[in-house]
């Protein structure tokens, strides 16, 4: 008795006035007209053929805008690196450790180095004092004269020959704004 008890009340009917039998095939043709709904409203292979392609372009989408978004934050990034790059050269042409003749030569080594081994380099080279001028042999290249600093500076970044020093003398004195003409070549 007990367990019919116990199955009157899931099924949700009273003790006395309901048929066991009868809630029982109420809930079968309910779940069976639930089984039919669901099949009516399931979308067919096609449609779903067609919302698979869809989730794979939308994929192919977000994976292409990704890789957009990686590419420019590279970019951002090496214009940052050359920016700070460019600032650490400019520093040390103020503060006379590297000429603005050789900015290109030492913006190289600034891109190659970090920041710390950048001034460790700078740190290491004579102080060029522009102030100091030598003797060129005529009046008005005498302000372009490299200082022996210079020159210290100039083989320290190779751009000193000393089997050529008379050609890296010409050579740092134009980079120094000097108006020197190149020699006329022989016909």
């Amino acid at each position: 008795m007990a367990e019919l008890s116990d199955i009157r009340r899931a099924l949700g009917i009273d003790e006395e006035s309901g048929d066991i039998l009868a809630a029982i095939t109420g809930l079968h043709a309910q779940v069976t007209t639930l089984n039919q709904t669901l099949q009516a409203d399931a979308p067919d292979k096609g449609e779903i053929a067609q919302l698979r392609l869809e989730l794979s372009e939308a994929n192919q989408r977000i994976i292409a805008l990704d890789n957009e978004r990686n590419a420019e934050l590279l970019s951002l990034r090496q214009k940052v690196h050359n920016m700070e790059a460019e600032a650490r050269v400019d520093k040390a042409i103020s503060a006379g450790r590297v000429t603005p003749a050789n900015r290109g030569i030492a913006l190289k080594v600034a891109l190659g180095q970090s920041e710390e081994e950048f001034n460790r380099f700078i740190a290491a080279l004579p102080k060029v004092d522009l102030g100091e001028r030598g003797s060129a042999g005529s009046l008005e290249l005498e302000a372009f004269e490299p200082t022996q600093q210079e020159v210290e500076i100039a083989k320290q970044m190779g751009t000193w020959d000393d089997n050529d020093a008379g050609g890296s003398r010409i050579r740092l004195m134009r980079a120094k704004g000097a108006k020197i003409p190149e020699p006329k070549e022989a016909k």
